[in-house]
């Protein structure tokens, strides 16, 4: 149902590492280790978003109704992900850009030829117009310091099952129970047997049950 949560925080996963990425090589910082070391955390932080993006739709399934389910599991972690980090990783942005994220000028400031010349200096760079670090900040600024970057944040908190329910729901799934295949692995190293009935439950009954459903192909004729 919130498939398209996890998307949206890959793109602002991708914005992020790049703004900071542009916002270091206008100051000069970029090329500096300690500061490539932070910058490689927000797009490791991309990547594996990016990753739980490519493997739910690659390991998704056909409803019956014909319509393809990219993976629960897959997706409802990567929005976890997301959530337990995204705090830490909009820190980076804002210390990565410092100073330049709270002190810029307002376009009326920048537009006055009374000041112009007097703010171009404080905002020239390394790389690129001086008018370029103003446009940097005020992303940063808008999607990081301001009621409306706190309230995308807040939305994607409580926007659909929260991380402690995605979990225990996550738990009661009838293959991650420990005589379901997950555990054959540890029970072949451990040298322990396979129960040779698996505990039926009224949740195992309706996994099965739609299970059954998911593997209906329906070519015109209904379910019954």
């Amino acid at each position: 149902m919130h498939y398209e949560a996890l998307i949206r925080t890959m793109v602002r996963a991708e914005l992020m590492a790049g703004v900071a990425m542009l916002m270091t090589e206008h100051l000069g910082t970029y090329q500096l280790p300690p500061v490539q070391a932070r910058l490689a955390r927000l797009v490791e932080f991309y990547q594996t978003l990016r990753a739980h993006v490519i493997a739910s739709e690659a390991e998704g399934f056909i409803s019956p109704s014909g319509l393809y389910k990219p993976n629960v599991l897959l997706f409802d972690f990567g929005r976890s992900y997301y959530l337990e980090r995204y705090a830490e990783m909009r820190h980076e942005v804002i210390d990565l850009a410092g100073r330049a994220s709270l002190l810029f000028p307002t376009e009326e400031q920048w537009n006055n030829p009374e000041l112009h010349d007097w703010l171009a200096p404080l905002q020239a760079g390394a790389v690129g117009e001086p008018y370029d670090r103003l446009r940097i900040s005020r992303v940063i600024r808008d999607l990081f310091l301001s009621d409306f970057g706190d309230r995308i944040s807040t939305f994607e908190q409580f926007n659909g099952t929260p991380m402690l329910a995605t979990r225990m729901l996550t738990m009661k799934r009838s293959e991650l129970s420990p005589t379901g295949p997950l555990t054959e692995l540890a029970r072949k190293i451990c040298g322990l047997e396979k129960p040779e009935a698996p505990e039926v439950t009224a949740y195992t009954e309706q996994a099965e049950y739609a299970r059954r459903l998911d593997g209906v192909r329906l070519e015109g004729s209904r379910v019954r």
